[in-house]
């Protein structure tokens, strides 16, 4: 496996699938809090962003944080969950996040 820490890239040599930090920004009309909790608990999203001196970024309530994967991956799960969870999921955006800025924000 290689890692570019710059650009916070992985690759897998053993199938040479690329994987990185995906964001995960999303809609619904129902059950947030069950939505949110199942995705940080079981799927291991994140609700922080670290920057490069440490610094906590606490990202907006519907906006989650998903490390080493695709946007594909993480377009199915969030589908996968609100189907499962009976959420109306009303949109929702997967994109590569590397390179970035932030006001902290306060934890929820």
């Amino acid at each position: 496996m290689l890692v570019d820490n710059k650009n916070l890239l992985t690759i897998n040599t053993n199938n040479m699938e690329r994987t990185y930090n995906v964001l995960l920004t999303y809609d619904i009309d129902s059950r947030h809090t069950e939505v949110r909790n199942t995705l940080i608990e079981e799927y291991g999203f994140k609700d922080i962003i670290i920057g490069n001196n440490g610094t906590r970024c606490y990202l907006p309530n519907t906006t989650l944080l998903k490390r080493n994967t695709t946007k594909e991956d993480v377009h199915n799960i969030i589908k996968n969950v609100c189907k499962m969870l009976n959420a109306n999921l009303k949109r929702t955006i997967s994109s590569e996040c590397s390179n970035w800025i932030a006001l902290q924000g306060e934890k929820f």
